[in-house]
């Protein structure tokens, strides 16, 4: 980890400590740098110019918008009360991704589970309006397995909002009085004003009232209900903190699951001792892959954790070696390009992209968390924005260009040789440790046509195929087994699983 990064890091968990409980509702505070983009702010300037008015209603205006929007989802909602004795409670998201014309609920993160009696679901459904929220509840409450799965809104209570409205006023008065009067300084770098700025922005869009809003929601679960054990994806998100703080007294088992890949630039997963006083971490965390795990493994704040690698059940990591080959003979005339979740880095990589040959032809896929994204610059007619993931347009492609993605494994399974970009010097897009895969950083696009390129990019190749890194990435694995680890906890040992 650079050093910056990693100094940011250790003097912002303390102050956390500090501060107490209150700084888990802050996404700036728990280092949830997709939400703040603190790093970035202070470290990289930034050149982006994009404009969204949504953005910006949201990011002003969403501690008085939220509310509103909660309130008229509470009262369209059918309250629903949780199974009083639960073995399994699976917490996961809800989205379009979900939805299917049979009625069938579609799981993405614990793919293959059969929601019954045993195994309940939790849902936190995630939209813009209370229109799209409202349909994903409807859905929840009319799919095949809706005796068995449960929207976070069936326990909200027009009095938690209210509660939760104020709470998040007190609460920043509470971390500010701790922040404002100490300095907050990185080597040469003075971060206090940019913190506060960020603070504000926490509640002023209302993110700490909504975590304010989980936390009232766990307490009541944590009260009404007996869990055996709950299982996430585990981010280490300021809702998942909340989760972990109010259940960790109880005899509850919490077990978090690593689905995905993950970088530098998503902070909040290497927590540090000073996070780990503060009971954010679960008992168990299972990772995608075993280089995952080794990662996780190293970071001091989750010393307490027993880590297991587990397996992917969603990411495809299985490649064609003899397809794969084929590439080796590779000239390069269309590239598709998968931006990260970093809305932030757009326009600089678009407008990076612009330096490559004119006669190749660029697919730039947006992040669909960031389907709102719209550049304003003047593209070139050799690239094309798209947003939706079309895997045959991708099996065309010479070479996947990824940006902090883990298309940067799966672009193999689709017999495409992946390179990865190098947006900044800190490393923040960093999360292929100790692979073969080539890198290019982002002011030398340009080359990615010329002799040395390829002959690297065909020794990438070659070394990927020999490596077997995407099996240690993503391990394949499917829910009857992973069902089976979680029944036999104690009786794991770490480098079998």
């Amino acid at each position: 980890m650079n050093k910056y990064l990693k100094q940011y890091n250790k003097v912002i968990s303390e102050k956390c400590l500090k501060i107490g409980a209150s700084s888990m509702l802050s996404p700036t505070l728990c280092r949830v740098e997709a939400q703040s983009g603190l790093f970035r702010s202070i470290f990289i300037k930034s050149n982006s110019s994009n404009f969204s008015f949504y953005k910006i209603l949201s990011e002003n205006f969403g501690f008085l918008i939220k509310p509103f929007r909660d309130l008229i989802i509470c009262n369209s909602s059918r309250s629903r009360i949780l199974p009083k004795d639960i073995r399994n409670l699976f917490i996961t998201y809800c989205d379009y991704r979900n939805v299917t014309n049979t009625k069938d609920w579609r799981e993405e993160i614990f793919r293959g589970i059969k929601p019954n009696s045993e195994n309940i679901i939790l849902a936190i459904p995630l939209g813009r309006n209370p229109k799209q929220l409202n349909d994903l509840n409807h859905f929840i409450l009319s799919c095949n397995q809706k005796h068995h799965i449960y929207s976070i809104h069936s326990f909200v209570k027009k009095k938690y909002i209210l509660k939760a409205f104020f709470r998040s006023i007190i609460s920043i008065k509470e971390i500010f009085k701790n922040i404002f009067f100490v300095e907050i300084k990185i080597f040469d770098k003075n971060l206090k004003a940019n913190i506060l700025m960020k603070l504000l922005k926490d509640l002023s869009s209302g993110r700490i009232y909504s975590n304010e809003l989980y936390k009232l929601l766990w307490q009541r679960i944590s009260n009404e209900n007996t869990i055996d054990k709950i299982i996430f994806p585990w981010e280490s998100q300021c809702w998942e903190r909340l989760l972990i703080n109010q259940f960790l007294s109880k005899k509850t088992t919490l077990i978090g699951y690593q689905h995905t890949g993950f970088s530098y630039g998503l902070l909040q997963h290497f927590n540090t001792p000073f996070d780990n006083r503060l009971k954010i971490n679960p008992q168990y965390i299972f990772t995608a892959g075993e280089v995952q795990r080794d990662i996780l493994k190293k970071v001091n704040g989750l010393k307490n954790t027993k880590i297991y690698k587990l397996g992917s059940l969603r990411c495809e990591s299985s490649i064609s070696k003899k397809k794969l080959l084929k590439k080796l003979n590779i000239s390069i005339n269309n590239i598709y390009v998968c931006l990260g979740y970093n809305s932030i880095n757009y326009d600089l990589i678009i407008n990076s992209l612009k330096k490559i040959k004119k006669t190749i032809n660029i697919s730039v896929l947006i992040h669909p968390i960031n389907k709102s994204y719209n550049f304003r610059g003047k593209l070139e007619k050799n690239i094309n924005i798209v947003y939706k993931r079309d895997n045959e347009i991708i099996k065309k492609s010479d070479i996947l260009l990824v940006d902090d993605n883990s298309m940067m494994i799966e672009g193999w399974s689709l017999n495409v040789p992946t390179v990865i970009l190098d947006s900044d010097k800190f490393g923040l897009t960093k999360r292929d440790w100790g692979s073969p895969i080539l890198h290019i950083s982002i002011d030398r696009l340009s080359k990615i046509n010329s002799e040395i390129f390829i002959k690297n990019l065909r020794k990438s190749i070659l070394n990927y195929i020999n490596s077997e890194y995407s099996e240690k990435y993503f391990n394949k694995i499917n829910f009857k087994k992973m069902m089976n680890y979680i029944s036999n906890l104690k009786n794991l040992n770490e480098y079998e699983v």
